[in-house]
């Protein structure tokens, strides 16, 4: 964490690390007390004490497991889909169960929804009502919906009503009309804050260029100018002297630097040493300028004409550069030890003093001559040639300052050359950062002038631009650029879908083709502005209004002269047709820089920096961005949706209640008492946001790609990992649920995580395109800020916002949707240490990419240390011969982080098309084909749905859930063909961490036998819950031991009647010890095969003895026959293994008997074979063979089809029989005792998301 309590220093009240936080929701949540709090302040301090907190919530009973759901980003089709998974969940018995509920963007419109609807059905229900209350009444009316309840409950009715949450009545109506007439105000004001700044800085090389042209007012101008500019000089060496750090010590036992250092902001070498420099710069650009002129005129001529006398003396030349040598001299010597020894103590910001030994001090002297006599240099340049200067001064005014940088730039070269011997590599890396800062200085003023004085004159000489038309085309091509780079670049945010459109040039220079739009974008509107300020001071500034008058008229008169007599009449018309519009254009503009005066631009400077301080303090940051528009509707269309229509009470106008909106404290769902147990758990809300870093931090270079970090907001705390949390109640002045919903929504922002573009960044801040929002910094240091709601003025933040710069370490920070940093939900879920995720994918990915959730596993992997992985695949639509599925399992191997920690399940689900839809879902699948990306996977940025697109998404959300949650209460148990490994099985089944525990569900399974005499056998092992789990098609069963997966055995486990086989292919149980196995393993199968033996499983079952015979028979036949095809030896050899293996057993299964089936059919096909090459020979034993041959394969047919035909018969069993499957629950219990008596496990091992090893 990047806030930590200062040793010694008392911590602010209401601030909390990220550890306390994790501990105070283990207590309120599970009724827990965490482990005692260490001395430290947070567990970066005391990593045991994270440990032991995460042992605690490991250690959680299985009834208490922490379970959470996760709603992923996605707009309102993610919120839609996330309501039908909603009601299907409380359908199925699932919705009670979870601890947390996580949102992220679309997936919070319908988590605030819900969590506002459990707030007022407590108040509805009464005083005496609890929070668990309205929880089961909610969930309760969920369940109903479509299952007995005829008519839809009002929250779910205004959902519908509002599904266009924007402009709810669609057209040119007064929603509409409104979001226009908001979005162009709020425009207008922004355009007041950046565009004066922006027309500001346009002004600067203009200033710059008048003063070049202007003679200075009087002698002491001169000598002013002169000795400012060493002054600042002599300051930078002096800052760069305090600043250079100092050689390392070669005592080993020399004392560590003092750790009271002050750590100085980055801005201080700026101030310290750029600013003076590029000053000084500036003030030898005009001597250089001033001297330049043969003959001056003004007050100060003589001045100039002695001193250009002096430098250009032909008498003594030597006298001048000499001069210049000794002053350079003396001004780095004097310079650097005031520097050193009174300015570096004073800043007490670099450890160490440097030794001004006589090598230093000779090296010091002579980089000084240098600079000297390169300035006298470049000086007499100017005067040798100041008639071709005098031509060229937009040339000058634009080389001149990176020349003089560059003059500085060879002084410290040659120090650095001349201390090799004694300098250190430290050095030469001090000094190499502090040119690269002044080389980009002179490269953006370089830019900046070339913008302003080259540009426009190379631009006017294209005729096209100068007609009407072209204008016209310009202009609006360049707006219309802006406007679509910055639609663009909100839908950007949508990532894997965008990332294969980068092509043509733009791809080959390795450039997204947004920033190239953008960067165009850009260049228009700073040409636009700068012929804009041109059209201006030919107007404001009388000397240019004069000379642009002479010049039209000396224009105009050579034009009449060439008009003929009889034309004459026609004197005006013809004249302006025959006046050259393109040279005139660029004759005005020539005059508009050549010959403005100095107060002018200097006066629009400072009057428009002014009007832009005034405005931004006026108008705030956030309050005339879209944050509030985005937040107002959000809160109408959802929040208010469980409000009841009479106590709503919105202004007969607008449609808006205040009222709506809750405190977020106001939806804490309260503490659970220890010891007691709530109906349902109390889906804590977690609302996902992110945290915008995009400038670069020494800190956290590693994140320079991502450029965000996780920020949560709950009814208890708010803030972020890097710099702690504030209690909900003082943030903001106690945030509001609709805030945090606006904000993990904020899908539009220039500052985007992950997907910011400096480029965009701009032209999106520019246009206004603004949904999230500054908000207090959480870390210590800033508890000033904490009650605010905006930075007090918005110059700073929103420039701050336009160029890229948001950062955690200033007072106010830049949050925006939480999918800049992570879309699902999961990360924090994750950190949280939950045992069940349930996680709702409902992002666009129309090519099924699976780029969120490559992301999150990214990011879990490198922050928490955790892994996760797939072992049946992902879900999406069929292909490869995969059948489409909803549904994909995966492990969280927490163990990797966490020592002995077990693992937890994921179960992701996705909007997918498996062919099984209500039928009018299927049809608006059909028609939205024709118009990509189809229904399901449609854009986020379609936040219009009509009732058609509302249904389609809703009812796939709750198919989804029926089809993957078929067992009312229970965790699902992989769909897919290939079993789960070891972990992943442990829990798919719920048997281990099932809402009633083992008992319950053997005790419903037995309970549901009763009802019917004919049970098929996968029904049969399905209903004994946590003993047997089944994974097969039709009337085949290949029974798995639920609780297998606490071994960490990858495979599948495979069930006899009283012997159990771990199938081991990579010998991992080779590598655990016997001992803590063996009797563990025994109790398994003792209790498995006994609740088989029990359930009559055998009846019915036919004797394995003609098979045995069949195989002894063929065994013979083939003894002494070497043209046995090895193939076929070890075929019946395997064979006869499976069948020994049963053989005698009470209760083989009905998977065991039609795969020995299979197999024996397999082997007799090849004895067939075999014996027709037999056959073909002429020898009496050959055909005695044969015979022999023809005949085990013909009683293996014979076996193999009874075997076949008794695993598809169904189990006969009685009443008593079936309720003796209830017995087996104390056994069941002795598994779990065993298993809680394993050792560390192993890892679990199976495919990640790309398909290989995790």
């Amino acid at each position: 964490m990047s806030s930590k309590s200062q040793a010694g220093a008392p911590m602010p009240t209401h601030w909390r690390s990220d550890h306390q936080v994790l501990a105070d929701e283990l207590e309120q949540l599970h009724g827990v007390k965490a482990p005692p709090p260490s001395a430290h302040a947070d567990e970066s301090a005391d990593p045991q004490q994270a440990r032991r907190l995460f042992a605690a919530i490991h250690g959680l009973p299985p009834d208490d497991e922490r379970a959470a759901l996760c709603l992923s980003g996605g707009g309102i089709r993610s919120a839609t889909f996330s309501l039908g998974v909603l009601q299907g969940l409380a359908q199925q018995g699932q919705l009670r169960r979870f601890h947390y509920l996580s949102t992220v963007s679309g997936g919070g419109y319908i988590g605030s929804w819900l969590t506002a609807w459990f707030q007022r059905e407590q108040q509805r229900l009464g005083a005496g009502a609890t929070a668990d209350d309205a929880r089961e009444s909610v969930i309760g009316t969920l369940a109903a919906v479509g299952a007995g309840q005829v008519v839809e409950p009002p929250p779910l009715q205004r959902l519908r009503a509002y599904s266009n949450y924007l402009s709810p009545v669609r057209g040119l109506s007064a929603d509409f009309l409104t979001l226009l007439a908001i979005y162009l105000r709020n425009l207008a004001l922004n355009w007041m804050v950046l565009l004066p700044v922006l027309v500001a800085v346009l002004l600067l090389p203009r200033l710059h260029l008048a003063v070049l042209q202007a003679a200075p007012s009087s002698d002491w101008v001169l000598v002013l100018v002169a000795v400012a500019a060493v002054l600042c000089v002599g300051l930078t060496i002096a800052f760069m002297a305090s600043d250079l750090p100092a050689p390392a010590s070669r005592d080993p036992d020399a004392d560590a630097p003092p750790q009271d250092l002050r750590q100085p902001p980055a801005s201080e070498f700026t101030i310290g040493a750029t600013v003076p420099l590029v000053l000084a710069a500036v003030l030898l650009a005009w001597l250089g300028a001033w001297l330049s002129v043969s003959s001056p005129d003004g007050p100060a001529a003589p001045a100039l004409q002695t001193w250009r006398t002096w430098l250009l003396d032909r008498d003594d030349s030597w006298r001048a550069p000499l001069w210049f040598v000794a002053g350079g001299a003396v001004l780095h010597g004097v310079a650097g030890l005031l520097g050193g020894h009174l300015l570096r103590p004073w800043r007490n910001a670099v450890a160490g003093q440097r030794q001004a030994t006589w090598p230093v001090m000779l090296a010091v002297l002579l980089s000084g001559a240098v600079g000297g006599v390169l300035l006298w240099w470049l000086l007499s340049l100017a005067i040798q040639n100041g008639a071709a200067l005098q031509a060229g001064m937009g040339w000058y005014a634009t080389l001149a300052l990176p020349c003089l940088l560059m003059v500085f730039w060879a002084g410290l070269t040659a120090l650095i050359a001349l201390s090799r011997r004694f300098g250190t590599e430290d050095d030469r890396e001090w000094w190499a950062r502090a040119a690269g800062s002044w080389l980009g200085v002179g490269v953006v003023w370089f830019l900046l002038a070339l913008l302003v004085i080259q540009l426009p004159v190379w631009l006017l000489s294209i005729e096209w631009l100068q007609t009407p038309a072209g204008a016209k085309t310009a202009g609006a091509g360049a707006a219309a650029l802006g406007v679509l780079t910055s639609v663009a670049g909100y839908l950007s945010k949508q990532g894997p879908v965008l990332k294969k459109r980068a092509e043509g040039l733009a791809s080959a220079l390795g450039l997204r083709l947004l920033d190239l739009a953008a960067a165009v974008f850009i260049l228009a509107l700073l040409v636009a502005l700068n012929l804009g300020v041109s059209s201006m001071l030919q107007r404001l500034d009388p000397e240019v209004a004069a000379r642009t008058l002479a010049a039209d008229t000396v224009a105009y008169g050579r034009a009449c002269q060439g008009l003929k007599a009889e034309a004459k009449q026609a004197v005006d018309v013809c004249a302006d047709a025959r006046l050259n519009p393109v040279t005139q254009a660029q004759a005005h503009y020539g005059l508009a820089l050549q010959h403005a005066v100095a107060q002018w631009p200097l006066l629009g400077i400072a009057l428009l920096v002014t009007i832009s301080v005034i405005v931004s303090w006026l108008i705030g940051t956030n309050t005339f961005s879209l944050h509030g528009l985005y937040g107002n509707r959000l809160v109408r269309a959802y929040l208010a949706a469980s409000r009841s229509a009479g106590g709503r009470r919105p202004h007969w106008f607008t449609g808006f209640d205040p009222a709506d909106n809750l405190a977020m404290a106001a939806v804490d769902p309260g503490a659970v008492k220890p010891g007691a147990s709530p109906r349902s758990k109390p889906l804590f809300p977690v609302i996902n946001v992110a945290l915008n870093m995009v400038a670069a931090s020494g800190k956290r270079l590693e994140w320079q790609q991502r450029k965000a970090a996780p920020f949560t907001i709950s009814p208890t705390f708010c803030g972020s990992p890097e710099t702690g949390y504030v209690r909900s109640t003082h943030y903001v002045g106690g945030i509001s649920l609709g805030r945090a919903l606006t904000l993990s929504g904020a899908a539009a922002s220039p500052n985007m995580g992950y997907n910011s573009s400096p480029l965009v960044t701009f032209v999106m801040t520019l246009f206004n395109v603004r949904l999230g929002g500054w908000l207090p910094n959480t870390g210590q240091g800033h508890e000033a800020a904490w009650a605010r709601g905006e930075p007090p003025t918005s110059t700073g933040t929103l420039w701050d916002e336009a160029l890229g710069r948001t950062s955690s370490e200033t007072p106010f920070v830049y949050l925006s949707d939480g999918g800049h940093f992570e879309n699902l939900g999961l990360y924090e879920m994750v950190r949280r240490r939950c045992r069940h995720i349930v996680l709702v994918d409902a992002g666009c990915d129309p090519d099924y990419l699976f780029g969120d959730l490559e992301n999150a596993i990214r990011k879990i992997r490198i922050d928490l240390g955790i892994e996760i992985c797939f072992p049946d695949g992902l879900p999406g639509p069929a292909a490869d011969g995969r059948p489409a599925r909803h549904l994909a399992l995966g492990c969280i191997q927490y163990d990797r982080a966490d020592a002995e920690a077990p693992p937890g399940m994921l179960y992701l689900i996705k909007p997918v098309l498996t062919g099984d839809e209500p039928f009018d879902v299927q049809r608006y699948a059909a028609a939205t084909k024709q118009r990509p990306p189809a229904f399901p996977q449609q854009s986020t940025g379609d936040q219009f749905f009509d009732e058609t697109q509302f249904e389609s998404y809703r009812m796939l959300g709750l198919h989804s859930v029926r089809n993957s949650f078929p067992r009312r209460g229970h965790w699902p148990i992989s769909t897919a063909s290939s079993p789960l490994s070891g972990a992943a099985a442990s829990s798919a089944d719920g048997g281990v961490a099932g809402a009633g525990g083992l008992d319950d569900d053997l005790a419903t399974g037995a309970a549901q036998l009763h009802e019917a005499v004919r049970v098929p056998a996968s029904n049969l092992l399905r209903d004994m819950g946590g003993a047997v789990a089944g994974a097969a098609r039709g009337a085949t069963a290949a029974a798995a031991l639920a609780v297998g997966g606490a071994l960490g055995v990858t495979g599948a486990v495979s069930l006899s009647n009283s012997e159990l086989t771990l199938k081991d292919p990579e010998g991992v149980m080779s590598r655990v010890q016997a001992r803590l196995s063996e009797q563990s393993i025994n109790d398994m199968a003792a209790a498995v095969a006994s609740a088989v033996r029990a359930s009559g499983a055998g009846a019915g079952v036919p004797d394995l003895q003609p098979l045995l015979q069949a195989v002894q028979q063929a065994s013979a036949a083939l003894a002494g026959q070497d043209s046995t095809p090895a193939s076929l030896r070890e075929a019946l050899l395997a064979l006869s293994g499976q069948v020994e293996q049963l053989t005698g057993k009470a209760a083989p299964l009905p998977g065991q008997l039609a795969g020995l089936g299979t197999q024996a059919e397999a082997v007799a096909t090849r004895l067939a074979a075999f014996n027709d090459a037999l056959s073909t020979t002429a020898l009496h034993q050959m055909d005695t063979a044969a015979r022999q041959v023809a005949g085990a394969a013909s009683a293996m047919q014979v076996a193999a089809k009874a075997l076949q035909d008794a695993a598809g018969r169904p189990l006969q069993l009685t009443v008593e029989q079936a309720a003796a499957v209830a017995s087996a629950a104390s056994d069941i219990r002795d598994i779990k005792t065993a298993v809680e008596k394993l050792p560390p496990r192993l890892p679990v091992r199976g495919t990640s998301i790309d398909g290989g090893r995790p």
